[in-house]
C-alpha cells in the first residue's frame, strides 16, 4: 500500500493560504476497478489529477503550482530507535529455541525474590526481567502519545488540502481561460471520466461488476458535451511535454475515430496490458470505455 511519513506544506498560488497534505514516499496504485479512461474505484492511492481547491479564496490549482514552505516530521522521523539493540541473554534463549513454552525464566526470578526477603544483603531487590519489559513499555507508549500530541498541535493551524469535485470541473472548464494548459488537462481529464459515469451505471446495473467479451460490451454513443470535451482534451494532450499515447488512442476510439485511435495506440509505450486491450477494441470498432482488468483483480 501507499506509505506516507509526515506532512507537506503548501501555500495557494493565488492568495497564499498554507494548506497541509501527507508526505507520501511510496505510492501503490493498484485498485479494485480500473477504466479504459483512467476511473479507479477503491485505489490505494488516487490523486485526482493533482487539481485542488483553496480553502481560503476557493480558487482551483494544481498541487505543482503551489508555493511549497516546509514540512511537519511525523512520527517515523520523531521516535529515534536504536535499530542494534538487544538483550544477549534473551538472543542466546532465542538461538536455543527457547521459546515460552521452555523459559523458566520467571522460575528463577522466584527464587530470587524469596531469597532477597531471606538476605536481603546478599541478595539485593531487582526488577524481574516481565516487570522492566512491562515498564519500558509503559514509557515507550507515554513517550509515543506526547509525540503524538505534538504533532497533532503543529497541524491545527493548517486545514487540509482538499481535492476538487466533479461538481466543479464544469466551472473550471467555463473558466478556462484563468488557469493554465497542465491544469486544463487535468480538469478535462476528469471532467472526461464523471461524463462517462453514467454509462458505467448502466453497464453495472446491467452486468454487475463481472468482465464481460467483447461482442456483449452495451453500445455507447458520446454526447456532444462528452466529445467536445474529449476533442479539446486530445489537443491539449498532444502539447504536453510527455504525450500520453495510449490515452490520445482511447479518446480517439470511444469518438469512434478508430485509424486515428489505432494510430496513437500502435505507437503508445505506457502499460502493455491496457494499451493492447484498448488496441483490440479499437480494431473491433468498439467505442465503450471498458474494465481494465489487471492479473491482482481476477477471481
Amino acid at each position: 500500500m501507499s506509505r506516507t511519513d509526515g506532512y507537506q506544506l503548501h501555500a495557494c498560488p493565488h492568495c497564499d493560504k498554507v494548506h497541509v497534505c501527507l508526505n507520501y514516499v511510496s505510492l501503490n496504485f493498484m485498485a479494485r476497478e480500473n477504466w479504459s479512461d483512467g476511473r479507479s474505484y477503491q485505489s490505494l492511492y488516487d490523486s485526482r489529477q493533482g487539481l485542488h481547491r483553496c480553502v481560503g479564496c476557493e480558487e482551483f490549482f494544481l498541487k505543482s503550482e503551489t508555493n511549497y514552505v516546509g514540512d511537519i516530521p511525523g512520527l517515523r522521523s520523531r521516535i529515534k530507535k536504536n535499530e542494534y539493540e538487544f538483550d544477549v541473554e534473551e538472543l542466546i534463549r532465542r538461538q536455543r529455541d527457547d521459546g515460552h513454552l521452555f523459559d523458566f525464566t520467571w522460575l528463577h526470578d522466584l527464587f530470587y525474590s524469596m531469597k532477597s526477603r531471606w538476605n536481603p544483603t546478599r541478595y539485593p531487590f531487582k526488577k524481574s526481567k516481565k516487570q522492566i519489559a512491562k515498564e519500558k513499555a509503559a514509557k515507550e507508549e507515554a513517550e509515543l502519545l506526547q509525540v503524538e500530541q505534538e504533532v497533532q498541535k503543529e497541524l491545527a493551524p493548517y486545514p487540509w488540502l482538499s481535492y476538487a469535485q466533479d461538481s466543479d470541473l464544469k466551472n473550471i472548464i467555463a473558466n478556462k481561460g484563468k488557469y493554465s494548459d497542465d491544469l486544463m488537462r487535468s480538469a478535462r481529464t476528469l471532467y472526461w471520466m464523471y461524463l462517462n459515469d453514467d454509462y458505467r451505471a448502466q453497464r453495472k446495473a446491467k452486468f454487475g461488476d463481472k468482465p464481460i467479451p467483447p461482442e456483449e460490451i452495451p453500445e455507447f454513443q458520446a454526447t456532444a458535451e462528452q466529445a467536445d470535451n474529449m476533442l479539446a482534451l486530445i489537443e491539449l494532450l498532444k502539447t504536453d511535454s510527455y504525450v500520453l499515447k495510449t490515452r490520445i488512442g482511447e479518446l480517439y476510439r470511444e469518438l469512434g475515430y478508430f485509424d486515428q485511435a489505432i494510430v496513437w495506440l500502435d505507437d503508445g509505450s505506457e502499460s502493455y496490458q491496457e494499451k493492447d486491450a484498448i488496441l483490440l477494441l479499437a480494431r473491433k470498432k468498439i467505442r465503450a470505455p471498458v474494465r481494465i482488468v489487471y492479473a491482482h483483480q481476477r477471481h
